[in-house]
């Protein structure tokens, strides 16, 4: 069971994809554009992507914040 607080869960690019009823593709085109904020740990690392992130994505707003990777 997921413990996290609402907004808060951590998606891969594949159950953002599911979750939302769109390709993993799409995810992946929106977080390499910068439409939809995600996270990696390094380059070439999986994207990470929090649920209230996601949601602002379905929902056509545009990001605040910058993607980043460490």
């Amino acid at each position: 069971m997921d413990q996290s607080p609402p907004g808060r869960r951590i998606f891969s690019p594949k159950m953002a994809a599911q979750s939302v009823g769109c390709h993993e593709k799409t995810i992946l085109r929106a977080l390499r554009l910068g439409e939809l904020i995600g996270y990696q740990r390094a380059a070439n690392c999986s994207w990470r992507i929090f649920e209230g992130d996601l949601l602002a994505w379905v929902r056509g707003e545009r990001p605040v914040k910058a993607r980043k990777s460490a």
